[in-house]
């Protein structure tokens, strides 16, 4: 898998959520296999622009309080026995996600979100129409730190997910598909 892939995809993992940029970098440090680029402030950079800000399928969110520092657990492999652990650890309180199904059927959007009708869109104030960078990367943390969430559409958050962004999410259930999005960061 390409960087651009493993980009892509862990940004799509974190969900309605959507991933803020320290996430980010402590997912892609601690990604298996390990992420092809040293993550030091000029790919760091490379990757804001060439990669996160004009991709079409993200959109930026400032959220309404900053997002508590994340502290990721083991992440499991597709091993049956360790994703029978995974099960203990769906519903933790101390998660930064806490669970809030989403289903907004007028916009086709699913997932858990506790900030869904309060987080503010601030693509516009990121990036241009065309996807250029308005903001470099220090930019952004200088003026959004912990409150930007970086949040995938509903198709890229399902090929993420699914590998498959038509798989029925309308018979789907929104708790259930909560529970995927959770399934998703813990084993991904």
């Amino acid at each position: 898998m390409s960087f651009n892939d493993r980009v892509i995809e862990e940004i799509g993992l974190e969900g309605l959520d959507g991933i803020t940029i320290p996430a980010l970098w402590l997912r892609l440090s601690t990604c298996q296999p390990p992420f092809s680029l040293k993550l030091d402030p000029q790919s760091k950079e490379f990757i804001w622009n060439e990669v996160i800000c004009p991709h079409p399928e993200f959109e930026f969110y400032r959220l309404p309080q900053p997002r508590p520092p994340v502290a990721f657990k083991q992440r499991f492999s597709t091993n049956p026995e360790e994703l029978a652990e995974c099960t203990s650890l769906l519903m933790e309180g101390d998660d930064p996600y806490p669970v809030h199904p989403i289903k907004d059927e007028v916009h086709g959007i699913f997932g858990s979100c506790l900030t869904y009708k309060t987080r503010v869109n601030i693509t516009e104030d990121i990036r241009d129409s065309d996807c250029t960078p308005k903001l470099t990367l220090e930019q952004a943390e200088e003026k959004y730190g912990e409150q930007m969430a970086i949040v995938a559409s509903q198709k890229q958050r399902s090929f993420s997910l699914l590998m498959n962004e038509e798989v029925g999410l309308n018979n789907m259930s929104a708790i259930y598909y909560a529970v995927l999005e959770r399934i998703g960061r813990l084993v991904c």
